[in-house]
């Protein structure tokens, strides 16, 4: 089961460009670079940030019911730290109120989801969502089980998800308290019981097996803290921005407009530490009362690994300088793909230094030395997109596109010209990208936001400075209704409007058809040529039988361009 996240982009890295193709093994040597500066002249946030990370190996996965249950002082405290976080939710909250406007139910996911990304920025951390449907308020597990589908289904999504992730460590502040005053939700119940039921099946289930080393459970939140093996700093200013992680954990609350979070998160000022209780361990760890990750060390698998490569990045960060970025990250890629790649020290003294050959091995990695070198490459690629420009961006011919059109991305403020990545071929500042024909759908966003598939990604890369253009794919015609349920009466016709947005690259001639269980009739109209990103609406008149039985009744609309 594919744990979707929500960005879709297309993706270019922008910089100098070579004149023809570039092969590193025969390059021709490069000047040595200039000697380590001075360290009086403090590096922008988001490089210094970025630069603090690079040796820290952990993932931290926070498991959480609906939008604004997760945990964010202590992700940002975690975060800030370097270990990467993620929080998967079990839903988009569709199913809670709407304090900003009138959209309920999947439109409410998506301002929800919305507004959980939002959030995650601010946390530095990645949601993802199982998608099961938020049906309001559950009082029992039992009720949740059964709209979520069964245990066994629940479960082994939970399963497939943190096999995905590959945790050290989970958080949640979610128990399977069902009594008293820390009676809770039924939602958060089967979070609390699913969490601790994956910890030991993702290791024992047959599939890609993961273990887990701790399992931790939010404790104080509602009452005193009890038992807590953990507690963490989450009070104290960073000094890289005075941004403590209690703050940014406010900032991220506040985002959950649709919940009127601002007043709650204002609240929680005062707060300056979370406390966490264990509940699982892979084994017994020696305790360090203030690191959720005590104990837990990769440094045996990186001996196997070959000792990483330490490029005073730095120093390269001071001077602006992207190749040794550049050519670390396109080290630990070939690693993650298992093709043959240079050793460590060989890219190390190549580029440093720019002398030597290379010579290349495929390590045949193990998952947990995948996701450590997969990791190495993730935080590099943070560093250098913090090394971009800031007027650094692109622009595409169409911000909306179907699968199989062709789009052009341009440049604008950056040096002239595009890499595309592999095989150093040099381009115009202008590229064409094309769609994959079987590029899922992002658009009506509240349906497509429920498939379950992984969001397409379009990628231009290049050896020069990255950045990102989102944009949204849709199928070449949309159609959506605001009465997805009707109430008939047996042979009273019924007229159930529809809207019609056309995608293509160009006018198109929509034809609409309906389709209706028999004894139906159903009428659609003739329309009229629709341009392009244009919208119209149109009335298809349904009618039911005389003797129509009681029941639900499936009608289904298709929309079809002029073309078929």
């Amino acid at each position: 089961m594919p744990i979707r996240f929500a960005a879709v982009a297309l993706v270019a890295l922008i910089g100098g460009c070579a004149a023809s193709r570039i092969d590193p093994t025969t390059a021709k040597p490069t000047a040595p670079q200039p000697p380590p500066m001075a360290d009086a002249a403090p590096l922008p946030p988001a490089v210094e940030l970025a630069l603090r990370g690079l040796d820290n190996d952990f993932v931290l996965v926070n498991l959480a019911a609906h939008p604004d249950d997760e945990d964010g002082a202590t992700l940002a405290a975690v975060g800030r730290q370097g270990a990467r976080t993620y929080t998967v939710f079990a839903n988009r909250g569709e199913g809670g109120q709407n304090e900003i406007g009138p959209d309920l139910y999947d439109a409410l996911g998506v301002l929800r989801t919305d507004e959980t990304e939002a959030a995650a920025r601010i946390l530095g951390s990645k949601p993802s969502f199982l998608d099961f449907k938020d049906f309001g308020f559950s009082k029992t597990a039992r009720e949740t089980y059964r709209f979520w589908g069964g245990h066994d289904k629940v479960s082994a999504r939970y399963v497939a998800a943190i096999r995905a992730l590959q945790p050290d460590v989970i958080i949640t502040n979610h128990d399977t308290v069902t009594v008293g005053s820390r009676r809770q939700h039924g939602n958060h119940q089967v979070v609390g019981n699913s969490a601790a039921e994956a910890f030991g099946r993702t290791a024992t289930d047959a599939g890609p097996r993961w273990q887990t080393r701790k399992l931790f459970n939010r404790t104080g939140f509602f009452g005193p803290a009890e038992n807590a093996a953990v507690v963490v700093e989450v009070g104290a200013a960073d000094p890289v921005d005075g941004q403590s992680p209690i703050q940014l954990a406010i900032g991220a609350l506040r985002q959950h407009l649709t919940q009127g979070m601002g007043a709650f998160a204002d609240r929680r000022g005062g707060t300056t530490t979370t406390s966490h209780r264990l509940l699982r361990s892979d084994r017994e760890y020696p305790n360090d009362p203030h690191d959720l990750f005590g104990g837990i060390s990769y440094d045996t698998v990186w001996v196997r690994l070959g000792e990483p490569v330490n490029l005073s990045l730095r120093d390269a960060a001071r001077r602006g300088d992207t190749a040794a970025v550049g050519g670390l990250m396109r080290h630990y890629a070939a690693m993650t793909v298992g093709v043959p790649i240079p050793s460590l020290r060989d890219v190390q003294r190549a580029v440093e230094h720019g002398d030597g050959t290379p010579l290349y091995r495929a390590p045949g990695l193990t998952p947990l030395a995948g996701r450590l070198v997969a990791g190495r490459r993730e935080k590099l690629a943070r560093l250098y997109d913090a090394l971009a420009p800031a007027d650094l961006r692109l622009v595409a011919a169409d911000s909306i596109l179907v699968p199989g059109q062709q789009t052009t991305v341009h440049a604008v403020g950056a040096q002239a010209g595009l890499v595309l990545d592999p095989g150093g071929f040099a381009l115009p500042t202008d590229v064409a990208v094309t769609i994959p024909q079987n590029a899922q759908p992002t658009l009506p966003r509240k349906v497509q936001q429920y498939v379950e598939t992984d969001r397409p990604t379009v990628r231009v890369r290049s050896t020069g400075l990255p950045t990102m253009l989102p944009v949204e794919i849709a199928s070449p015609l949309t159609l959506e209704t605001d009465e997805p349920i009707l109430h008939v009466r047996a042979g009273r016709p019924l007229d159930l409007a529809v809207r019609l947005t056309n995608h293509l690259h160009g006018p198109t001639t929509p034809e609409l058809r309906a389709t209706v269980p028999a004894g139906w009739t159903a009428t659609a109209p003739r329309l009229a040529p629709l341009a392009e990103d244009g919208t119209a609406t149109a009335t298809i008149r349904v009618t039911p039988p005389s003797n129509l039985a009681p029941g639900d009744v499936p009608i289904t609309i298709t929309a079809t361009t002029g073309g078929g």
